[in-house]
């Protein structure tokens, strides 16, 4: 870590408190900790970054006391060389308690060690805050870090898959893209925050940065530039063929300006209307392929029926005559 950049953490970290005072009155309730749920009677806790970045071992739950709020990981290593980490997907702060940790149920069976993470807005009562960071707590820089640290603490790890929906998905994708030849597997990803709903981005931006758009933010919000260069990671892109908004307003725009086409292995799916994932049974498949090709990606193309990522119109249409089938069959139905 840099001098500059050792600066500019404890300047976050001494504007936190102030910068709370500030957003407490958008935030309408901030959940309680809790990690007894998760059996975290052996949860190491870090006094900061550089403390946790000296760690030999990271196996178990980890916290990281930062910005005046917490990063919280776990981490398996399950003696394999492919590592998933998967990214939660928007959550309602009233219902919960932090860290939230998710992928468990969806592991397994999979042959893969495992990383979780916590996105630490939500201490700010915030449900979805795609895992960019807030004022104190520079979370899409320092992850890569931390990411790095507990890798090379994994003997088996060779291969690095990320994987979340919605929300989860773009940090799959923005992450993914920080680490040669790993492979993004978003499900119905945002691609663009600002192109998602208004007041989902405003909920963040307002007591996260002061700000009311992802544009405004000093944090990438939008990942299409960051795909208009020569990325070095694969993406499978699981995208649902009934969620004609995000088709329209985050996948096409993406692919219209993609430079390395053959990166992006497309999967369509019906999975029925709107913004909807498939079902446990249906994305562990999945994810149980991409973990048996051992990190040779361009296998995929063998395994799954994918579409070209160069005829965004043609995925419109598709979109399209999936919704009018769908309708039709439900009135069909109706009148039986």
């Amino acid at each position: 870590m840099t001098l500059l950049q050792r600066f500019w953490r404890r300047c976050h970290e001494l504007l936190s408190p102030w910068h709370d005072a500030q957003v407490d009155s958008t935030v309408e309730q901030r959940p309680a900790r809790n990690l007894s749920r998760y059996g975290a009677g052996s949860a190491v806790t870090y006094s900061s970054l550089d403390d946790f970045l000296e760690s030999n071992e990271n196996n178990g739950i980890s916290t990281i006391e930062y910005g005046g709020r917490h990063i919280d990981l776990l981490v398996e290593d399950r003696g394999f060389t492919t590592t998933v980490v998967i990214f939660h997907t928007a959550l309602n702060p009233k219902d919960i308690t932090t860290p939230v940790f998710v992928g468990h149920g969806l592991m397994e069976g999979v042959k893969a060690n495992l990383v979780c993470c916590s996105d630490p807005v939500l201490e700010l009562g915030v449900g979805l805050g795609w895992f960019a960071g807030h004022d104190g707590v520079l979370f899409q820089n320092d992850f890569v870090q931390i990411l790095e640290h507990v890798l090379s603490n994994m003997e088996s790890h060779k291969e690095l898959v990320f994987y979340g929906a919605s929300g989860g998905g773009f940090a799959s994708l923005y992450f993914s893209a920080q680490f040669p030849n790993s492979l993004a597997m978003p499900l119905n990803p945002q691609t663009d925050i600002d192109a998602y709903s208004e007041r989902a981005v405003e909920e963040y931006c307002l007591p996260a940065w002061g700000v009311r758009r992802g544009l405004e933010a000093p944090v990438t919000t939008n990942l299409i530039p960051l795909y208009s260069g020569n990325f070095q990671n694969y993406v499978f892109y699981l995208q649902n063929l009934g969620d004609r908004t995000h088709i329209n307003k985050q996948l096409i725009p993406m692919l219209r300006n993609v430079t390395n086409s053959n990166r992006i292995l497309l999967y369509l799916g019906e999975w029925g209307l709107g913004h909807r994932a498939p079902k446990t049974d249906i994305q562990r498949p999945l994810l149980q392929a991409v973990v048996a090709v051992d990190g040779d990606w361009e296998k995929l193309r063998e395994i799954f029926p994918l579409h070209e990522a160069t005829a965004p119109e043609y995925l419109k249409a598709l979109g399209t005559d999936y919704t009018l089938r769908v309708k039709r069959r439900a009135h069909t139905e109706g009148d039986q």
